[in-house]
């Protein structure tokens, strides 16, 4: 039997029998940690400012002639319960300093100034911090922490900053799963520190390697909605308290393991529909050199499917194609994640370019946008990547995308191996 199979035919079995419990799991998120999942997009609020507190709060006397500068107030926004929030103080000097009620006791005399402050530009600076928010349980109000980042930029129009906030933290645990403690993460994708079911990111071991895969893209970070998966059973997420510390899952159905997309990895094979009608797959182009790109439609905030030649993802195709149509044994095959093609392709190259509208192949891949070197022999030879490392405990990392030289020279090489063979 295949082994990807004999797995999935195990866990369904598992399934059925009740090893996974029909009632679910539940995963303790004890640790919380200051930075997002990696697959995380951060959003950012405005914060209104003004010259005195939104809220009853002391402590506040003597801040401005004590920093030598003008002072305005405002609220974090962050738990769910009466409480409007975390008042913060900040000062307009240069650069801009914040004090914030950290430890939410409506009183700002007993915190001392934010210290971590990042400097973005030459007049903007961020800050990374854990406050004590207020929300609702089955007890009543409780305090919890989470971390939150604010922003301050410098706006010639006023003389001063104006300031956005975020949440900025993760919480990471562990769920039992038939015994076997699997490491989980997640990330609210509110801005409010409050986490619920249907926006989650949600990052897990899935093939039990220890650590926990949060890049995008990885076949073990899940975005909110698409609940998650461990091995070969997918669960959704029934609920999550609002302070992020536990959520429960339910087990839907056995699937197959998800793909890894790396390099000298087997691409995923799928089938696909050609805008001329022709039904083909992946499998059927063995044999020869594949240059897959995904690229977006309007509705993923790309412009490709307006087909216009200033499109940058229609002119890095226009480039490829140039470049690779003298080439024998090469196709380039076109995935857009919209469910149609626009309807004037006449920016598009034609010749040995293969076009196809399909979600589904975009959902398998886990990229709108991104273009992907296959071998003769169905390997990932190359790919846009995302990479990340730690310095001083922060993460640094980009998006990787393969310039056309590179896509260019990694296809004439794999060329050259077939014609030596």
């Amino acid at each position: 039997m295949h082994r990807t199979l004999a797995l999935v035919c195990a866990a369904a079995v598992a399934l059925v029998s009740g090893a996974s419990d029909a009632k679910g799991q539940t995963a303790e998120l004890a640790e919380l940690v200051l930075w997002p999942l990696m697959t995380a997009g951060v959003a950012v609020e405005e914060l209104r400012l003004a010259s005195t507190p939104a809220e009853e709060i002391s402590g506040t006397q003597g801040i401005e002639a004590s920093a030598g500068a003008r002072v305005e107030f405002g609220v974090l926004p962050v738990g769910n319960a009466s409480d409007p929030g975390i008042s913060f103080a900040l000062i307009h000097s240069d650069p801009p300093e914040l004090l914030a009620d950290t430890d939410n006791d409506e009183d700002l005399s007993n915190n001392i100034p934010i210290a971590h402050r990042e400097q973005i530009s030459s007049r903007s600076y961020s800050w990374f911090f854990v406050v004590q928010a207020e929300y609702e349980s089955a007890q009543g109000p409780i305090l919890a922490e989470t971390a939150v980042s604010v922003t301050a930029l410098y706006s010639y129009e006023t003389g001063g900053y104006t300031a956005g906030y975020s949440g900025f933290s993760q919480r990471r645990g562990h769920v039992v799963i038939d015994g076997e403690a699997i490491p989980i993460a997640i990330s609210s994708a509110r801005t409010d520190g409050t986490y619920e079911a249907n926006q989650l990111f949600i990052a897990v071991d899935s093939d039990r390697d220890g650590h926990i895969d949060s890049l995008p893209g990885s076949h073990e970070a899940f975005l909110p909605g698409q609940g998650l998966q461990i091995g070969t059973v997918k669960y959704r997420v029934t609920s999550v308290t609002p302070w992020g510390d536990r959520m429960k899952l339910e087990p839907l159905a056995v699937v197959p393991p998800r793909p890894v997309l790396a390099v000298g990895k087997p691409a995923p094979d799928f089938t696909f529909t050609t805008i001329d009608g022709e039904a083909s797959s992946l499998g059927n182009l063995a044999g020869r050199v594949v240059v897959l790109m995904f690229l977006p439609s309007l509705s993923d905030g790309g412009c490709f499917s307006c087909a216009s030649s200033s499109s940058p993802y229609v002119s890095k195709l226009q480039s490829v194609h140039e470049v690779l149509r003298s080439l024998e044994r090469v196709t380039i095959l076109v995935v857009t994640s919209s469910e149609g093609l626009p309807g004037d392709l006449s920016a598009l190259p034609g010749s040995e370019v293969l076009y196809t509208a399909n979600p589904a192949i975009a959902e398998v891949y886990r990229r709108n946008h991104a273009t992907i070197v296959i071998s003769p022999d169905g390997i990932i030879a190359a790919q846009d990547d995302v990479w990340v490392n730690y310095n001083c405990e922060r993460p640094r990392g980009m998006f990787d995308e393969l310039s056309v030289h590179e896509i260019t020279a990694v296809v004439q090489r794999l060329v050259s191996e077939m014609e030596s063979l």
